[in-house]
């Protein structure tokens, strides 16, 4: 990824960072081929939501087209919980970062079946995306344009337990470490997750 720098956040519980690509010839390449998520397509941690969609390549499980072994996209529509309370905590659960998601054994796939639901080893890190309830618009997502998306940003997936719950963090821990990299970035995101204008 050429030159790059990163950045940890100042608590050990906080369990992200970011990382600061530098290298311009890495950054042309990537534009040739990515759309990088702007301040519209965050949401504020204190926003009740209804539904959230975690996506992710588990390594449970595994395709193998010829001689290359895959993973699939696997997407997990969920809802939020309180803190489980019969859990022996290595981190305890801190209500201003933490976002935690029901995770059963079970659920129901794209053809209503009921299917056993995998371990997520392999996801930790990824995007948690808040659904926002419709107002009339069709528009589900979409990265570019002038409606504003109803799927967005609201966490990134850290740990779980199977039959139990997906814990993720807040996406407020990304300002202090952000704020390391870029000042003014740090401010604007900032605004957006006290909920203040996009």
């Amino acid at each position: 990824m050429g030159e790059a720098r990163q950045c940890v956040p100042p608590a050990d519980d906080m369990d992200v960072a970011a990382l600061a690509l530098e290298s311009a010839e890495v950054l042309q390449a990537l534009r040739r081929t990515w759309i990088f998520l702007s301040l519209s397509h965050l949401i504020s941690p204190y926003r009740e939501v209804a539904e959230y969609v975690v996506a992710g390549y588990p390594d449970e499980a595994p395709v193998d087209i010829g001689d290359q072994r895959t993973f699939p996209l696997r997407v997990f529509i969920t809802r939020r919980i309180p803190p489980p309370s019969n859990v022996a905590w290595e981190t305890p659960p801190n209500v201003d970062i933490d976002l935690f998601l029901e995770y059963a054994e079970t659920g129901t796939d794209s053809s209503r079946e009921e299917v056993r639901t995998p371990p997520l080893r392999g996801v930790s890190g990824a995007v948690v995306w808040a659904v926002l309830p419709s107002q009339g618009t069709p528009v589900v997502w979409t990265p570019t344009g002038p409606t504003i998306p109803r799927m967005r940003v609201a966490a990134i997936q850290s740990s779980y337990s199977h039959r139990s719950f997906i814990r993720a963090k807040k996406l407020n821990v990304l300002e202090p470490v952000i704020r390391a990299l870029d000042t003014q970035a740090a401010s604007r995101i900032g605004g957006v997750l006290r909920g203040g204008p996009l």
